[in-house]
């Protein structure tokens, strides 16, 4: 992928079976151009690349959540090429690390008991 290409589409995005996921990706998979699905996000605001990231994020917190799931098997299954940038990311974004997030996942759910 060309990098003006890359910085168009924005970051792939990974689909629920772990696969990247960009804009044109999508717009094969809705019969739609890429062009069409950015000129509408355009008009709503959000870009390809916030919407992408968001799910992004959001899967990582489910998986995250889920019994036995540690930062080594997420990272992958989201596209980052190792648990260390992965977690950098997800402190960015989120505000926390993995490790306290899925920590304070537990706490919640052992109260819930």
């Amino acid at each position: 992928m060309r990098t003006d290409e890359r910085q168009r589409t924005g970051p792939p995005t990974p689909t629920a079976s772990g696969q990247a996921l960009t804009l044109d990706d999508l717009a094969r998979r809705i019969d739609l151009s890429s062009r069409t699905i950015d000129r509408h996000l355009k008009r709503e605001n959000p870009q390809f690349r916030d919407l992408s990231q968001k799910v992004r994020f959001e899967r990582a917190c489910q998986l995250l959540a889920g019994p036995g799931a540690s930062v080594n098997h997420v990272a992958p299954n989201l596209g980052f090429s190792d648990a260390g940038n992965f977690s950098r990311a997800f402190r960015r974004v989120v505000g926390i690390s993995p490790s306290e997030y899925r920590r304070a996942g537990q706490e919640i759910r052992a109260g819930q008991d």
